[in-house]
């Protein structure tokens, strides 16, 4: 069942994506309209789920989420160059060792990202010094929108060990 298999996405680390659920929500809509139109009207409609676009990661949060101009050029010809795909969801990230993500649909259609984020590690911790603490933007992919408006227990939601 195709919505199903929306729903149930491929991410390895479901914990760091709750405190953002409004944005996914309103992306996982997106993407099932996507879904709707190609299979209601034989579409090829490729979904592009971004990271952090930039030429480098900017803090350790975005070691796990960067991506590479380059990459992303990419990721968007094989949604062009790939007539046959119907409906695909994609990571836009580079090769990230520490990424949350399991992209192999874009590697199994010939994706070969350039970028490293880990060739960046010692400016994204650096820069990471210099911001102050926060513990709920740190944690999960929506960074610092996930922290506004947030009046929780952190205790409840985030192993800090």
């Amino acid at each position: 069942m195709r919505w199903a298999s929306i729903r149930a996405s491929p991410d390895r680390n479901r914990r760091h994506r709750a405190a953002g659920q409004p944005l996914r929500r309103q992306q996982g809509v997106r993407e099932a309209v996507g879904a709707l139109y190609a299979d209601k009207h034989g579409l090829g409609v490729t979904c592009l789920r971004i990271g952090n676009f930039g030429d480098k990661p900017l803090d350790h949060r975005r070691l796990s989420i960067w991506l590479k101009p380059e990459d992303l050029v990419q990721l968007c010809r094989i949604g062009l160059d790939h007539p046959d795909i119907r409906f695909e969801i994609f990571y836009g990230a580079s090769y990230n060792e520490r990424s949350w993500w399991d992209n192999h649909r874009a590697y199994d259609l010939g994706y070969r990202p350039t970028g490293r984020a880990e060739d960046f590690r010692e400016h994204a911790f650096a820069e990471q010094a210099r911001l102050p603490p926060d513990p709920v933007g740190d944690f999960y992919q929506g960074g610092a929108f996930c922290s506004m408006e947030f009046d929780g227990d952190t205790s409840r939601i985030v192993d800090w060990k």
